[in-house]
């Protein structure tokens, strides 16, 4: 089951709202992190002069893409 299955199935309570938040919380840094890696990766790469790894770009593009659907991709991680 997807975190956004889980996010639709969720019902509304106090208890409820706490996890629904913790898990778009764990979505987006996650999906930061992973860019945020990919990035490094493509870093180190250019500094040595070696190709990208295939489908590297295609990840990277699937991540935002899917923070883009989900409204998160403007999300403010540093407060």
């Amino acid at each position: 089951q997807t975190s956004h299955e889980q996010l639709q199935k969720q019902k509304f309570s106090l208890f409820s709202f706490k996890q629904k938040k913790n898990l778009q919380t764990a979505r987006i840094l996650a999906t930061f992190h992973a860019l945020q890696q990919l990035t490094n990766l493509l870093y180190q790469q250019h500094m040595l002069y070696s190709e990208p790894v295939k489908g590297q770009w295609l990840i990277a593009h699937q991540l935002y893409e899917t923070a883009v659907q989900y409204k998160y991709h403007l999300t403010n991680i540093n407060h």
